[in-house]
């Protein structure tokens, strides 16, 4: 089975495409399930980070919930998931908890800020080194899946977009990981990583390795913000995680999790 978890709307500000499109696109790509994951308005940004151009008002998350309803009905026979990205920030849990009463079939926690950094800020990375970056990254990543908010966790090691990945990496990741699989939280395998610099998924094969032996279940992401994103490389994603040992994915239902075959 191939589940295809981590699709963006034009609701966010910054994907491109009608919802319709990137529906159409999986049913070329054979894909069983598909879910939207919509970015939570970030209502909840912490007013001492320098970015709060980025705040967007909570009531955007009441048009993403009525598209993907309005999606559901118009393709009946196709099972499409409504789940939603939530940027994690250890002191807006209250807040983050409080919105997460909407009917969702998987909350995906994503780490995008690092105390006071975001991590698309070119200035983080002139300022630290790589290993640095992870250091301060990894923790908040531990904190989100410690929280209990999320079934699934997000491009687990995304800085490598922007910097090299440091020799500890693993060394760097074992808390986070030790806490997924303390927490049974779902690590996600984001094949966007294969459009762009790191040519790699996220995590790569060292930390998925280390996820296996852990006993952390996955599931799959496109990280689409174009329709033509949809499915992409999953037939390289599938063949790597079969390599590694896994022969199951997570695929999910008002939050409760189903293990079922990975592959076609």
């Amino acid at each position: 089975m191939l589940v295809d978890y981590h699709m963006h709307t034009p609701l966010c500000g910054h994907a491109q495409g009608k919802p319709e499109e990137y529906v159409q696109k999986a049913q070329e790509e054979g894909l069983d399930q598909i879910g939207f994951s919509g970015h939570l308005p970030l209502f909840h940004l912490p007013l001492d980070y320098p970015y709060q151009y980025l705040k967007e008002p909570l009531g955007r998350l009441e048009r993403y919930v009525e598209c993907i309803r309005d999606i559901q009905k118009t393709y009946p026979d196709v099972p499409i998931k409504l789940g939603i990205e939530v940027d994690y920030f250890p002191e807006k849990e209250r807040e983050i908890a409080e919105v997460l009463s909407f009917p969702f079939d998987y909350v995906i926690g994503s780490v995008h800020f690092a105390r006071p950094y975001s991590l698309y800020d070119e200035g983080f990375y002139r300022r630290f080194s790589s290993e640095e970056v992870f250091a301060r990254y990894f923790p908040v990543v531990e904190k989100a899946v410690a929280s209990g908010l999320f079934d699934v966790i997000a491009h687990f090691d995304v800085p490598k977009l922007y910097c090299s990945v440091p020799e500890n990496l693993l060394e760097l990741a074992e808390p986070a990981l030790l806490a997924m699989a303390e927490e049974d939280t779902c690590l996600e395998i984001n094949s966007a990583g294969f459009r762009t610099r790191p040519g790699e998924s996220y995590p790569g094969p060292l930390i998925i390795k280390r996820a296996w032996e852990l006993g952390i279940p996955i599931t799959l992401g496109s990280d689409a913000h174009h329709p033509e994103h949809v499915a992409f490389a999953f037939d390289k994603t599938v063949e790597m995680l079969t390599d590694i040992g896994y022969n199951e994915i997570a695929t999910f239902e008002g939050r409760s999790r189903i293990m079922v075959p990975l592959g076609r």
